[in-house]
């Protein structure tokens, strides 16, 4: 084994995603046990059973694979769901490990990013946002060509079918395509591809937007006790929040207007990306337009800040958008280290990163931050 994989820094990053993948598991477990999550499962098991909704197609494609396969559709998910993890996980690894260098493995100190956000908080992990995750870093990973491309588009398409925050991640797959394989979208039918996965992708929006709501999210629970799941351990989250008429930014008004702790939240997430930030500004980047490529990929995102309460689920995702094109950077030697980072700094971030996650606040809540910070 090279010596930079024995860095003590690349060790302690693959440690954190060890035991992150290790919480991931355990949720699995207890999901499993429990009978399925209103959230964790559940959102993932919406169908078309009462009409055309957002986020219903993929629950229906899984209901009916599940179906023609005679599974469970909870096992189904939740080894879905385990697959993903682990690929993500191992992905993230290769990662870390191939750019060989251990100060990069600083950008997986942060209770910003996924890994440390899925074990603090089980309700923002095994979101949908997964698939997306999985795509871009698929296409970080060393080498590449068309084919990947294609099945990364794919992959993107999927999830959008699932939840409308993989379609606000596509730029980010059009850019991490753009900083890491450069000769390659520069072919015709590179360009194509990228052009088909957009147009299906805004498909995809339109109708997300225009199937925004249901009148009786009734017929989907049963569409799920039909199939013998539990509606107490499926129904009440996800899927009622459909029917709810007061969801989205009526929902988000009114979080902030009772939040005391709100005017916190930009402190919070500026010390959690502080890492992130200090790691680039320690390298010189070959390509000076790629830091506003970072940030043009995650920019996307921050739609979802007014009509959605899981604020720190959708910072988790933009910080771990950039951690994975830095760390991909990285591998290609597109980034060069032009100031150290000193080891009592590196220890600094490592210790915010497994310490409990007083950073994150998955839900805009009257008292949440505080509370993790004091409680």
């Amino acid at each position: 084994m090279p010596a930079t994989r024995r860095d003590p820094w690349i060790l302690s990053a693959l440690g954190l995603l060890l035991a992150g993948l290790w919480f991931q598991i355990r949720y699995l477990a207890q999901s499993w046990q429990a009978g399925g999550h209103v959230w964790l499962q559940g959102d993932w098991l919406i169908s078309l059973a009462a009409g055309p909704v957002r986020r219903g197609p993929f629950g229906e494609g899984l209901l009916r694979l599940s179906d023609a396969l005679g599974l469970s559709p909870l096992a189904l998910l939740i080894g879905l769901q385990a697959l993903l993890v682990v690929l993500i996980f191992a992905g993230v690894a290769r990662l870390v490990v191939v750019q060989g260098r251990g100060v990069m493995a600083m950008v997986l100190f942060t209770p910003g990013i996924f890994a440390v956000v899925w074990a603090i908080d089980p309700i923002s992990a095994l979101r949908k946002e997964m698939i997306a995750l999985l795509a871009l870093i698929w296409l970080a990973q060393p080498g590449g060509g068309l084919r990947r491309l294609a099945l990364t588009g794919a992959l993107m398409l999927v999830g959008g079918l699932g939840h409308e925050i993989t379609i606000l991640l596509l730029p980010a797959w059009a850019i991490t395509a753009s900083l890491l394989h450069p000769q390659l979208i520069r072919r015709p039918a590179a360009l194509a591809v990228i052009g088909v996965v957009f147009l299906l992708g805004a498909a995809e929006l339109f109708y997300a937007l225009r199937h925004m709501r249901l009148e009786d999210a009734g017929p989907l629970c049963a569409a799920l006790t039909q199939r013998g799941l539990s509606a107490d351990a499926l129904c009440g989250g996800a899927i009622a929040w459909l029917a709810d008429p007061q969801n989205g930014s009526a929902k988000v008004r009114l979080a902030m207007q009772r939040s005391w702790t709100v005017w916190l939240h930009p402190l919070a997430w500026a010390l959690a990306a502080a890492p992130l930030w200090r790691v680039w500004r320690s390298h010189r980047p070959a390509q000076p337009r790629s830091g506003l490529l970072i940030l043009l990929a995650v920019a996307p995102i921050c739609l979802l800040y007014p009509v959605g309460l899981d604020w720190g689920r959708w910072f988790a995702v933009q910080i771990t958008v950039a951690a994975v094109i830095m760390l991909g950077l990285a591998q290609r030697g597109v980034l060069a280290e032009h100031a150290q980072i000193k080891p009592a700094e590196r220890a600094l971030w490592l210790l915010s990163a497994v310490s409990w996650g007083f950073l994150h606040d998955p839900i805009l809540t009257t008292q949440g931050l505080l509370a993790r910070i004091f409680g």
